[in-house]
């Protein structure tokens, strides 16, 4: 039993240990909100902007560093159909940094760069929930990925 002047976890251990968290993603990603959008950029052969792109929540915009997220399968292909077509998905986790913006349910992780697995850059995961915590060295992210060609490319 703790003196009553201590505590078991100190006060910033979580923040004292984010830092050693993001060594361990070794992936970069952006994170869309599908339900928002934001104008294209303009084009000045048209004097117009271009169509809208998605909202993009993850990294800020404005950011000039990459994204960094680790990404990891934790299901096996599941099966349902979905307006009549067949379609396989599979879980995953994806993990971002603590201090990255909320992110909440339906929103979709870009996948941009993976040092790793040449195949995965290109990929998109929809998010399905995204786990809460008291103690957090990041924030982690149950997404499911579409595996099914037909279902893409009808």
């Amino acid at each position: 039993m703790p003196f009553p002047s201590t505590r078991i976890i100190p006060t910033g251990w979580s923040a004292h240990h984010q830092p050693a968290m993001r060594t361990s993603m070794n992936a970069t990603c952006v994170i869309t909100d599908p339900a928002r959008t934001t104008r294209g950029p303009w084009d000045e052969q048209t004097g117009s902007y271009g169509p809208p792109v998605p909202f993009q929540v993850y990294p800020d915009p404005q950011a000039t560093e990459d994204a960094p997220c680790r990404v990891q399968r934790i299901a096996s292909g599941r099966e349902a159909v979905q307006a009549g077509v067949q379609v396989e998905y599979r879980g995953y986790l994806i993990t971002i940094p603590a201090d990255a913006p909320a992110i909440h349910p339906d929103y979709e992780v870009h996948v941009t760069d993976a040092i790793n697995d040449p195949n995965l850059p290109g990929e998109m995961f929809t998010v399905t929930d995204v786990l809460l915590g008291s103690e957090r060295f990041e924030r982690d992210l149950f997404c499911t990925h579409n595996e099914s060609t037909e279902a893409v490319n009808p």
